[in-house]
């Protein structure tokens, strides 16, 4: 069996006919599957990427009708998937990626992307397509869907700096597609709050001439009884040096897709260690526009906590000087979020020119919403 990923979706039997799954989700489920290296996933992570929204007995039962969907779609091939009580397997098939990633990497050159037409509104599974098809370009050699391969003997450096993933021993199966989520989580809460371009997301291979800048999140760990024990650290990779470290017992991938235990801490604790070590990023010769307007933000989130008048009037003037580097939707957020601890402290009356924008974009208003549920943890958790 040939599924194709990049393009249109597609699967087609040994004779070459047409099976591909009508259902969104039933081929959201083929592909995630192609896209795990023993094409294997636990029925608990599948369900909470394509059902976060729905209660574990409802979301159990829609992924029960869409694997009828799937083996009904796939006829004679139905013996290729295989669902326990506990997970779900694909047998042996070839995709685009594996049996010919030139043209695959020519289809996203001329505009095409990866699992074009799979449209699913959770979130959760946005996440995982947009961390994927990162990944598929990173491991094309582009840095991203439309853009074209370097020449020789230039960098392809991003111009954020670098967040890597990367892992040492782990127990196979249940325990490193635990550890595998957990970092990706650290990386997705930290990209919602500074500018890094994330490497390694689910164990891709790292480009050749990545510099040695930007942060690490290295895991590694074992099984211990029933749970996987591990040790998350966040590393500098111009210099080597552990800034943060944890340590974390999950009983599997479920925990971390559910945000059970110490989970959410661990996972806020690594994304604010990330975002608190962004000025000492921009004192690197490599230090890109990005890594100074990361760490402009980082030095206002510190001033803004403050609750003082005239330290919050530096974070805004902070802020206004990272948005004149870059402006972006997150920089419109912080500002909004100083203004709204200005107003509720009742730190000073208001003054000309600091109304809030009505006409922030979609993107701008997603963000300032995000920052402001981020920030109120980080001053409960402040004291």
């Amino acid at each position: 069996m040939f599924i194709r990923l990049v393009g249109v979706f597609q699967v087609l039997d040994d004779a070459g006919l047409d099976c591909t799954p009508r259902g969104a989700k039933t081929r959201a489920i083929l592909a995630v599957l192609c896209q795990t290296p023993d094409r294997r996933r636990p029925r608990r992570w599948l369900e909470s990427k394509l059902w976060s929204d729905r209660g574990p007995e409802q979301a159990s039962g829609s992924l029960r009708q869409a694997l009828m969907e799937l083996r009904k779609a796939l006829g004679p091939a139905a013996d290729l998937v295989v669902a326990d009580r506990d997970s779900v397997r694909l047998g042996e098939v070839g995709t685009d990626l594996e049996t010919d990633p030139a043209a695959a990497q020519e289809a996203l050159l001329s505009g095409r992307d990866f699992l074009e037409g799979i449209d699913i509104v959770d979130p959760a599974f946005l996440d995982w397509l947009r961390e994927e098809r990162a990944r598929v370009a990173g491991a094309l050699g582009l840095a991203g869907p439309d853009a074209a391969p370097a020449p020789a003997g230039l960098s392809t450096s991003p111009a954020a700096p670098p967040f890597v993933i990367s892992f040492g021993s782990l127990p196979d199966g249940a325990g490193r597609f635990a550890a595998q989520d957990l970092a990706q989580a650290v990386a997705r809460l930290a990209s919602e709050f500074a500018e890094v371009e994330v490497f390694g997301s689910g164990g891709a291979p790292l480009p050749d001439d990545l510099p040695a800048a930007g942060l690490e999140l290295h895991l590694e760990g074992a099984a211990i009884r029933s749970e996987f024990h591990m040790m998350a650290s966040l590393v500098l990779r111009n210099t080597g040096q552990t800034v943060w470290s944890q340590r974390i017992a999950v009983s599997g991938p479920e925990d971390v897709a559910e945000r059970r235990g110490d989970v959410p801490a661990m996972v806020f604790q690594a994304a604010e260690a990330a975002l608190m070590q962004m000025p000492r990023l921009a004192e690197n010769p490599l230090c890109t526009p990005l890594c100074r307007v990361n760490a402009l933000i980082a030095r206002a989130v510190t001033e803004m906590f403050s609750y003082d008048a005239e330290r919050l009037r530096a974070a805004d003037a902070l802020l206004a000087e990272a948005s004149a580097i870059e402006p972006l939707g997150r920089i419109d957020a912080w500002r909004s979020l100083v203004r709204q601890i200005m107003f509720v402290e009742r730190t000073e009356g208001p003054r000309p020119g600091w109304k809030t924008n009505p006409t922030l974009s979609p993107a701008a208003r997603w963000n300032r919403r995000t920052a402001t549920r981020w920030c109120w943890r980080w001053s409960a958790r402040r004291g």
